[in-house]
């Protein structure tokens, strides 16, 4: 399609038909990049007082977690308030989600990278947000709405839709899935042909699934040059400096560090001057000690983020568990948005199939996250055609609910010739 159709049209309408408002939010946050850092954190303290009143009026969890919160005045007065994380999101959450945006609410689950996922409820207007911050990022690159995506990506939920309404709505966005699942030579080897008949203009996908599939072709002695891509963007992992520099290498174009979780939101994205800078229009980042304390400016702590959006259900001082620390100088590009060194997060292994095949650890991930009978898990692979799969349950399932779906899911995945073994424990132990 088209690509100035797709930004003018498409896009927008079919934006404004799942009541998502991702332009206008666009609009705004391209705005953000004009103010001062002043006027960002005036505009940042008025959000965040609006969303801990809404908080403590409509949500029961906070209505006294924010007793006294009137006198909130600056970022820093955050401090003075609990954090929150997986654990006690998992036993209220009901009582977090807004009374007056029940109707609006949909649940979402994280990938569990931890070994324990989680669900939580989300609102399209919160959707919409990280949506616009997004291509707002996107558009420091020169990628703008309508240029041909190609994701190294794909969820069971991604994959399994695509059938021919999925794939006819992927073809009028421009955007494309090739699995990150199924990393065969073969499967590779094709890949290239796809890029080009898809006139891709940039990748999106995991940083050791792009980093692989950049290693496979220069062990081929080929490259991506012809593309003339405007980037590549890693997310969802870690991007180690020896992925970074095979995949600018191979593949002809900058790395675009994008760092964002589902469950906290889209928290940051690398600019070309190299600054990862947080999406302060969307998120407040804090950084904090093993005991919850704030940290000063250049110290590598916890990352505790405050979801700005979160109105259907609000996660404010949300600990992720991921390590960085702030940066005090500002960006040589001259935007106001602080910036963050991320140091520490999430890297996830490759399963392997007997047949040779290397299967994406999110693979397992994907599978188990969407299992309400699941309390935590851990998967450990012994052996080609073995998985032994850890599982701490929520409450007392039966067989059928819990055993059943986990072998099921993961047979699916993996292929024929795998035992998988599901066994419950009280909890996780901790790998060496």
């Amino acid at each position: 399609m088209h690509r100035a159709l797709v930004r003018s049209l498409i896009y927008p309408l079919h934006e404004r038909l799942r009541g998502r408002p991702t332009m206008r939010l666009l609009r705004e946050f391209r705005a953000t990049d004009r103010k001062t850092p002043a006027e960002l954190e005036a505009w940042r303290i008025e959000k965040l007082r609006g969303l801990i009143d809404h908080a403590r009026r409509q949500c029961p969890y906070y209505a006294d977690v924010f007793a006294g919160a009137d006198t909130l005045q600056h970022l820093g007065d955050l401090a003075r308030f609990p954090t929150i994380d997986k654990v006690l999101i998992r036993a209220h959450r009901e009582d977090m989600a807004a009374r007056n945006y029940r109707s609006r609410l949909f649940q979402l689950a994280t990938g569990g990278s931890s070994g324990q996922p989680l669900i939580f409820y989300t609102d399209k207007v919160r959707e919409a947000s990280q949506l616009a911050a997004k291509l707002r990022a996107r558009e420091w690159w020169g990628i703008r709405v309508g240029d041909h995506q190609v994701d190294l990506w794909g969820s069971p939920i991604e994959l399994s839709s695509q059938d021919r309404v999925r794939a006819f709505k992927d073809g009028l966005l421009n955007q494309w899935i090739l699995s990150a699942f199924q990393l065969t030579d073969e499967a590779m080897a094709a890949y290239g042909e796809f890029l080009s008949r898809r006139r891709a203009d940039f990748l999106y996908g995991y940083a050791s699934v792009l980093a692989r599939y950049a290693r496979f072709l220069e062990g081929r002695g080929e490259n991506l040059h012809h593309l003339s891509l405007k980037g590549a963007i890693s997310t969802a992992e870690l991007l180690l400096e020896p992925d970074r520099e095979v995949i600018e290498r191979v593949f002809g174009c900058p790395v675009i560090n994008e760092y964002g979780c589902r469950d906290g939101g889209y928290i940051a994205q690398t600019c070309p001057a190299g600054g990862l800078h947080i999406a302060a229009d969307t998120v407040i980042v804090e950084i904090l000690s093993e005991d919850g304390k704030p940290l000063p400016t250049g110290e590598v702590g916890e990352v505790c983020v405050t979801n700005l959006w979160s109105f259907g259900m609000p996660l404010i001082r949300y600990r992720l568990g991921d390590t960085a620390a702030r940066v005090a100088e500002p960006c040589e590009c001259g935007r106001p948005q602080p910036l963050l060194a991320r140091l520490g997060g999430r890297r996830t292994d490759t399963l392997v199939t007997p047949d040779g095949r290397r299967i994406h650890g999110l693979g397992a991930m994907y599978v188990l996250r969407v299992l309400p009978a699941v309390k935590s898990y851990q998967v450990i692979q012994d052996a080609p055609d073995h998985l032994r799969v850890l599982l701490v349950p929520g409450g007392r399932p039966s067989e059928t609910d819990l055993e059943v779906p986990v072998r099921d899911g993961l047979a699916k995945l993996m292929g024929e010739g795998v035992r998988i073994d599901v066994e419950r424990v009280d909890e996780i132990p901790t790998l060496p």
